[in-house]
């Protein structure tokens, strides 16, 4: 075995991560590999749970200090957390993603705010548009809000890295609100500066 095989045989067994979330993490890279389009919300949670929510779930127990020390909400949370951030990641993603012929954002959702797939292409920003990205980020930002309580159940000096992803990302999506939810001129990112704000911030327990 080479040392990443070793580093993470060691891992699974001191902290009882769960393989099977390992084995989702893999499923999640090969739906990438052949799937393009989500029809339902409930299918697009699928491969969140998968390529998001199951590398969560894999940390979770090296953050705690073993698997035993997490109750089921914990799990649950980190899922919930896990989840908003992918679907952070797919409104911010928008431009890059239809650009490579993929859409994660629901069929049923484009249809309920009448925008298509060829406005996606072309990057049109009307109501129907900012109506519909707006819907998913608020939809992020929620899971991301409920998830971001799962830090209490980690020890004080494993809070912070949950903290600074939950802010991370929902910094971004006031970000994308601030813009008009335009994602296609530019992507979205936060300044150097406003990152080691809030690096020191969550370090700080603030």
């Amino acid at each position: 075995m080479g040392g990443i095989d070793v580093a993470l045989s060691d891992a699974t067994v001191r902290f009882g991560i769960d393989l099977q979330d390992l084995a989702h993490v893999i499923d999640g890279v090969e739906m990438d590999l052949t799937v393009s389009r989500y029809e339902t919300f409930a299918d697009l949670q699928v491969y969140c749970y998968r390529v998001a929510s199951a590398v969560g779930l894999s940390v979770l127990p090296i953050l705690a200090g073993g698997r035993e020390r997490l109750p089921a909400e914990a799990r649950a949370l980190g899922e919930k957390l896990g989840l908003g951030m992918q679907l952070a990641n797919i409104v911010r993603d928008v431009a890059e993603d239809i650009a490579i012929d993929r859409i994660y954002i629901p069929q049923e959702d484009l249809r309920r705010f009448e925008v298509t797939e060829g406005m996606l292409r072309e990057g049109v920003m009307d109501d129907h548009m900012r109506d519909l990205l707006s819907f998913e980020s608020k939809r992020a930002r929620g899971y991301m809000r409920e998830g971001e309580r799962v830090s209490r159940f980690l020890p004080r000096n494993a809070r912070g890295c949950i903290t600074l992803l939950a802010r991370i990302y929902t910094r971004i999506m006031e970000e994308a609100e601030a813009r008009g939810y335009d994602v296609f001129t530019e992507r979205i990112s936060l300044p150097t500066e406003e990152k080691i704000c809030l690096i020191l911030r969550a370090w700080l327990g603030r």
